[in-house]
Parts: structure tokens; sequence; C-alpha cells
């Protein structure tokens, strides 16, 4: 039971690692705008942006949940990929909901861990006759 327990906290801390590291990623290779929301849709929203360039563009935003519903004209901080404007996302799924899942998958890892270390100790202690 033990070693189960041990073996679920490496795969879940190799997970939340790399999230972690997609995050990083995704932080560097994105910039920062606010853009201007030009259509809703059913799973997506259109926004309109300018980037420092002075180049103009419209992305596709997904919704983040059931209240997620933004009227035309409404302004929203978007993050988008310097190589690829077309993809943005929301300013805070960038920087605080992924960052934050993987912060908190690490945790689950550490709790698995914690839990191995405490059946092996039981364990040994039933054995010893404690």
């Amino acid at each position: 039971m033990a070693l189960l327990f041990l073996w679920g906290a490496w795969m879940v801390a190799g997970k939340g690692v790399a999230v972690l590291r997609g995050a990083r990623r995704d932080m560097a290779a994105s910039a920062t705008v606010k853009g201007t929301c030009v259509g809703t849709g059913g799973t997506r929203h259109s926004y309109r942006f300018t980037t420092p360039d002075g180049a103009t563009h419209v992305a596709y935003v997904g919704r983040t949940g059931s209240l997620d519903t933004p009227k035309v004209g409404s302004t929203a901080l978007l993050r988008y990929r310097k190589d690829d404007p077309k993809v943005a996302t929301t300013f805070a799924t960038t920087v605080i909901v992924v960052p934050l899942g993987g912060v908190m998958t690490v945790v689950l890892a550490l709790f698995c861990a914690v839990a191995g270390a405490l059946c092996g100790f039981l364990a040994l202690a039933l054995m010893a006759g404690l």
C-alpha cells in the first residue's frame, strides 16, 4: 500500500511539474493586451486587439465558465502568443488558473507521499509488534 502511494505521488508530481513548466513557457511566449469583445458565441467569444507593432487582430477566446458572458463592446485582458496572435486566452486563465492548478497538483503529490510514508511506518510498527 505504501509503495502504491509513493508511486502515485511520483506520477502526480510529474504531471504537476509538467503543467508548471508549460505555464511558464506559455507566459514567456505571450504578451498581455486589452481586447474589445466584438462577438459572443456558444463556446467562444471574439476579441479585437492591437499588438504593439500596430497590427489589429481578431482572436477567438474560449469560454471559461457559465458566468463568462461578456457584452459586445466590453473589454478584457488577454494573453496572445507572440508568434501567432490568433491564439489568445484570458489573462486570468494563463497567469492565475493554470499555474494554480499545477501547484495544487504538486500539493496532492506531497499528500500522497506523506500518506505513503505513514502507511510504511505503520506497517513496520505492526511487523515489529508494537
